[in-house]
């Protein structure tokens, strides 16, 4: 039984027509304390999430201090002087939330996701 192969084409396909893109809005508030806040909604799914992102990370850290910025953003689950750490893990537990901070060379940030229904506690606890 003889088969028959043949040689893959080196013709690149054309393009698609552009399609348009719907961007959903965005609101933009600047808070007293000067961080700039961006809303953007979709009711597609009752998921809320958000990110707090600060213009400065490890390459704003003197070199006498390596990984401070790092360290400061695992600081974020230890508590304050208002809730301790525990409370804190509770809390993010009875929300079924999550809650995240990472330092980059450039940037920090704090993250945030849960339910809708619990975005204003989960916001509390930002």
């Amino acid at each position: 039984m003889a088969t028959t192969t043949t040689a893959p084409s080196n013709a690149i396909p054309a393009l698609a027509a552009e399609r348009a893109v719907n961007w959903p809005k965005r609101e933009r508030a600047k808070l007293a304390n000067g961080l700039e806040v961006v809303l953007v909604e979709s009711h597609s799914v009752p998921r809320f999430h958000g990110s707090l992102c600060f213009r400065s990370g490890n390459a704003a850290v003197s070199q006498l201090a390596p990984g401070l910025a790092d360290m400061t953003a695992t600081m974020v689950r230890t508590g304050t002087t208002k809730r301790a750490s525990r409370q804190i893990e509770e809390d993010l537990r009875k929300l079924g939330s999550d809650l995240s901070s990472s330092a980059g060379q450039d940037t920090s940030a704090i993250s945030f996701a849960g339910l809708s229904e619990f975005a204003e506690p989960l916001l509390g606890l930002v």
